[in-house]
């Protein structure tokens, strides 16, 4: 499979402030990303984006109990699970080695 989108030590400033630092990033094509975000325009942006890409995005509602959550994530298997500023440090089903990619949306 190959890559639709791969950076590597990318870094960008607005003015003065740094907004991105050293950034390594793949997104194969035909990949699955969980979205656990809520719908926000950094959804609509992150489902957009890998939609582009060629990669498949799944969204999963962030209201849903751990339980369900897991069990939906085991099914799904998503190589990348990407959340919502108030989830990050929420665990991953048991077994699953999983990417973690937390979106801040301040």
């Amino acid at each position: 499979m190959s890559d639709a989108l791969r950076t590597s030590d990318l870094s960008k400033r607005f003015r003065a402030t740094p907004v991105l630092s050293r950034l390594n990033l793949a997104v194969p094509e035909g990949s699955v990303y969980a979205l656990t975000m809520p719908s926000n325009v950094d959804y609509l942006a992150t489902y957009l984006g890998l939609a582009k890409l060629g990669a498949v995005a799944a969204g999963i509602n962030p209201r849903l109990a751990g339980p369900e959550r897991d069990a939906i994530l085991s099914h799904l298997r998503p190589g990348t699970v990407v959340d919502g500023p108030e989830r990050p440090q929420e665990r991953l089903p048991a077994g699953r080695d999983l990417q973690r990619n937390p979106i801040d949306g301040t």
